[in-house]
C-alpha cells in the first residue's frame, strides 16, 4: 500500500466526507476517492461507508486507522528529520497574511515552524488583499475568503462557516436575539470583508438583512477581541486564523440557523516556488493546524 492511500484514507475519515479531505490535502475528491478505492481493493475490505451525508469508518476501518495515522506519523517525522538536517538552504520563509489575522495562531504557526527547521530565516508581511498586493518573493500568502480565481498558485483551502457570536457575558445581560427584528435592540458591529461595507450579514437561506453597526472595521481579529470583551454581537469566520482568542471569554451562537455563510482559508503558494522546501514546511504546519482547530 502507498502513503498517498493511506493519507486519503485518514484525511476522508478524519473531515467526514471526501469533498472536505479534498480541500485540506489540496487534492481533487475524485483523486483521493481511488486512492481509497485502491487501497480498499489492497486490503480486501471496505474501509469507509459512503452515504449522502459524507463518509464514515467501517468497522475494520475503525481498527485500521489508527496503525495508518501512526505510519503516516512515522514518515512525516523521518521526512522532517532530513529535510531539517538540509535547513542551511532553506534561506528566509516570507509568509503573506491578511489584517486581522490572530496572533495567537501565526505565533503558534512560527514557533513550530522555529523548532521544526532552527536555520530557516522567517519573514511576515500583513496586507489588506494579500491576493493582490503579495510581493514577488513571498512563499506563501494566506487568504481568508472566497476561493481564489485561477492564477500563479497552488491552493491548499480549508472550509469554514460565517456566524454571527457574542460573549456570554454580552448575552447574559443584552438578553439572546430569537429572530432578526430582535438584532434592533442590540449592539452590532460590521465585519467589512472584502467586497462588503459591513453594513449587512447573509443569510443562511440566501440574501442579506441590513444591520446599522455602531462600529466597523477590516480586521478580523479586532472584532473578535471586542466581542470576547462583551461590545456586542458580529459576524465572525470561526476558522483557524481566529479562533484562539485567549481573553477568558467563550464566544456564543447567536441566530446559528437565521444568519450566516461560508468562508475559507487559503493557503497559496506562488507557481514558482510550490515545490521548495519552505513552502512545502509551512503547508504542511498550516495543514496540522487546520485539522486540529477546524
Amino acid at each position: 500500500m502507498e502513503l498517498y492511500e493511506l493519507r486519503a484514507l485518514v484525511g476522508a475519515a478524519d473531515s467526514g466526507s471526501f469533498s472536505r479531505a479534498a480541500a485540506i490535502l489540496g487534492s481533487s475528491r475524485a483523486t483521493l476517492r481511488k486512492r481509497v478505492d485502491a487501497l480498499e481493493k489492497r486490503v480486501g475490505q471496505a474501509l469507509l461507508v459512503r452515504s449522502p451525508d459524507g463518509v464514515e469508518p467501517t468497522e475494520t476501518g475503525a481498527r485500521f486507522l489508527p496503525e495508518a495515522r501512526a505510519l503516516l506519523a512515522q514518515a512525516d517525522a523521518l521526512k522532517c528529520s532530513l529535510e531539517s538536517k538540509d535547513d542551511v538552504h532553506l534561506g528566509e520563509l516570507h509568509i503573506v497574511l491578511p489584517v486581522g489575522a490572530s496572533p495567537h495562531t501565526g505565533t503558534a504557526i512560527i514557533s513550530t515552524l522555529r523548532s521544526r527547521h532552527p536555520s530557516m530565516r522567517i519573514r511576515t508581511t500583513v496586507t489588506v488583499n494579500p491576493l493582490l498586493d503579495f510581493p514577488v518573493d513571498a512563499d506563501v500568502v494566506i487568504h481568508l475568503g472566497d476561493r481564489p480565481r485561477k492564477g500563479p498558485f497552488r491552493v491548499f483551502g480549508r472550509p469554514s462557516g460565517l456566524g454571527l457570536y457574542a460573549s456570554g457575558a454580552y448575552l447574559e445581560q443584552h438578553g439572546t436575539p430569537t429572530s432578526l427584528e430582535d438584532l434592533a435592540d442590540h449592539d452590532l458591529l460590521g465585519w467589512v470583508r472584502q467586497g462588503t461595507d459591513g453594513r449587512s450579514w447573509p443569510l443562511r437561506g440566501g440574501g442579506t438583512v441590513a444591520i446599522a453597526p455602531w462600529f466597523r472595521c477590516n480586521e478580523v481579529h479586532r472584532l473578535v477581541l471586542l466581542v470576547a470583551a462583551g461590545q456586542g454581537i458580529s459576524l465572525l469566520p470561526m476558522s483557524m486564523i481566529v479562533r484562539p482568542v485567549a481573553v477568558g471569554a467563550e464566544l456564543v451562537p447567536v441566530l446559528p440557523r437565521v444568519v450566516g455563510g461560508d468562508e475559507s482559508l487559503y493557503v497559496l503558494t506562488p507557481q514558482a516556488t510550490s515545490q521548495s522546501a519552505r513552502s512545502r514546511a509551512v503547508v504542511r504546519v498550516m495543514q496540522e493546524f487546520a485539522q486540529r482547530l477546524n
